[in-house]
């Protein structure tokens, strides 16, 4: 099996509101440095208490909440913003291969741009 790509997992407790009246949870996010928030996604099953971010990208600090979304009468209410919490992803590699060919890989450094197969060599081509 394949190794998961990185990214940010954030979690929550399950909501105390009844099932009847329950809509979904919304999980937003902001650069650290941004004031504006976007809804990265929305769950309409309340015992789905976390959101993998695949798309966080690396050494970019992000800020997270979540809200809920629950019918008050018969009106739909989010909530306010649950505790603010801080993340940051940092990939140190990637690693490359030909569709159908895990075996011969050569892994990327995005911090240098250097690549690097495992074996010692006196050029490579980047391609």
């Amino acid at each position: 099996m394949p190794a998961p790509l990185p990214y940010v997992l954030v979690t929550w407790q399950e909501s105390a509101v009844p099932e009847a009246e329950f809509i979904c949870y919304r999980v937003y996010r902001r650069p650290s440095a941004a004031d504006a928030w976007e809804l990265r996604a929305a769950f309409p099953t309340r015992a789905r208490t976390s959101f993998e971010d695949y798309f966080a990208c690396s050494r970019t600090a992000y800020q997270y909440a979540v809200t809920q979304v629950a019918l008050v009468g018969s009106d739909e209410v989010e909530s306010n913003f649950s505790a603010v919490v801080s993340a940051q992803l940092v990939i140190r590699s990637v690693f490359i291969h030909a569709v159908g060919d895990e075996a011969t890989y050569a892994e990327l450094r995005p911090a240098s741009m250097s690549v690097s197969d495992g074996r010692e060599t006196a050029a490579r081509r980047v391609w």
